[in-house]
């Protein structure tokens, strides 16, 4: 895996771990889609720091167009309704974070490069409960900032 992802991925994880009212902040690598679970690969990140790995016994691959995406958590906020106007506003700082910096639109190596960085495609879903991946106990909504990149 390039190096220069592990490092988007960093500052990533940085500057949307800041936001005001994100609980948690996970950074997830992903193959293309495809029926071979072993291509995809898992990074997160969370206070202990970075740990990456294939979910199955396949190795790590480098060779095929893939997603960064930052998967956040949100928490705080009654309804649904007022989740989504403080998201909208999130979005906003991000996207205007993201175009200001142009380490995280343009970061590249001799393989890899990010090709578009959006702040949109916001998927709103409710907490996964007690033994979900973020089990806080509290009412909260995931939502995902992509970054697309591939071997141009």
């Amino acid at each position: 895996m390039s190096a220069a992802w592990f490092e988007c991925g960093a500052r990533l994880a940085s500057l949307l771990a800041a936001r005001p009212g994100l609980a948690q902040v996970s950074v997830t690598h992903f193959a293309p889609p495809t029926d071979d679970d072993n291509e995809l690969v898992f990074i997160r990140s969370t206070s202990g720091g970075y740990q990456a790995g294939p979910t199955a016994s396949g190795p790590l691959i480098d060779d095929a167009v893939f997603t960064l995406e930052v998967v956040m958590m949100v928490r705080g906020w009654a309804t649904l309704d007022e989740c989504m106007a403080r998201l909208g506003e999130i979005e906003a700082e991000v996207r205007d974070e993201v175009a200001a910096n142009p380490s995280l639109a343009d970061l590249a190596d001799d393989a890899w490069s990010v090709t578009e960085a959006r702040a949109g495609e916001f998927a709103f879903t409710p907490n996964h409960g007690p033994d979900g991946p973020w089990a806080h106990g509290t009412v909260g909504v995931d939502v995902e900032v992509r970054i697309y990149g591939g071997n141009p």
